[in-house]
Formats: C-alpha cells, sequence, structure tokens
C-alpha cells in the first residue's frame, strides 16, 4: 500500500468508522483518486438521508461540494441508489460548468437468500457500496 493510499485509508475511517476500502483506482495524489469503499448503512429514517449524511460529512472532510443527480428509490437489484456529482459539473450555466468528473455513486444492496451467498462483505453487514471519483477538473 502506498502512502497515498494509506492517507487515504485514514481519511475514510476518519469519515465513517464502518467503511471499508476495497479497491483503489487512479490513485494520483490526495485530491485526484477513485476508490470503492463499503460501509453499514443503517435505515434511521430513509435511505434517502442515510446517503444524505454520508455525503454531508464527505464534504465537510475534502472541503468539496456535491448536489443530487440521481435517485432511484426503487431499483430491482438494489435497496436504494443516489448519484451526486461535483457542484461545478452541475452549473446551469454553459460559461459556469466546468465539466467537472467528480462523482459519488451510492447504493444500498439488498439482502436477499442469493446475495448473502455471493457477498462476503454483505454477510458481515456492509450493505451499501460507495464509488468516489475524486477527479476535479478546478480548484476547490
Amino acid at each position: 500500500m502506498t502512502t497515498l493510499e494509506e492517507g487515504i485509508k485514514i481519511l475514510f475511517n476518519e469519515l465513517d468508522e464502518h467503511s471499508k476500502i476495497v479497491r483503489y483506482e487512479n490513485v494520483v495524489a490526495a485530491d485526484n483518486f477513485s476508490v470503492l469503499v463499503r460501509t453499514k448503512l443503517k435505515n434511521v429514517d430513509s435511505w434517502g438521508k442515510a446517503c444524505d449524511r454520508w455525503v454531508e460529512r464527505f464534504t465537510i472532510q475534502t472541503n468539496s461540494k456535491w448536489v443530487v443527480k440521481a435517485t432511484f428509490p426503487k431499483a430491482q437489484r438494489m435497496e436504494y441508489r443516489k448519484v451526486y456529482v461535483c457542484k461545478e459539473n452541475s452549473v446551469g450555466n454553459r460559461n459556469q460548468n466546468k465539466s467537472c468528473q467528480g462523482k459519488i455513486d451510492i447504493k444500498v444492496k439488498k439482502i436477499t437468500e442469493s446475495t448473502l451467498k455471493k457477498d462476503k462483505l454483505l454477510q458481515n453487514g456492509y450493505n451499501g457500496e460507495i464509488k468516489v471519483n475524486f477527479s476535479h477538473s478546478h480548484e476547490r
């Protein structure tokens, strides 16, 4: 594990004590990486609010801004899915849109007999799958 990957691991452990990094991709710098994280999301009020709370904590830790691009509350193979994009990618004015590639994709996996057989992390309660592409094309 490189020192950059260790730093990213520390970031996610501070963000969420239940997080487990499954895969690192394209780790270029501390502010330019992609990572797949599994975590234990609890359905306190609703899945949407649980996703929002996770992204709020990530926003504070990384000094970045995110907006909801899409939600999938009735997905067939998942309990819930919500996709966030960097605020700089979603500005209505074309002159201000920086085409940023930053994205957070949160999926809450369904717990069934079949998924429990196939997914060892789900057996241990890691029902949340979070893909973070933290590659910004602008200053934060």
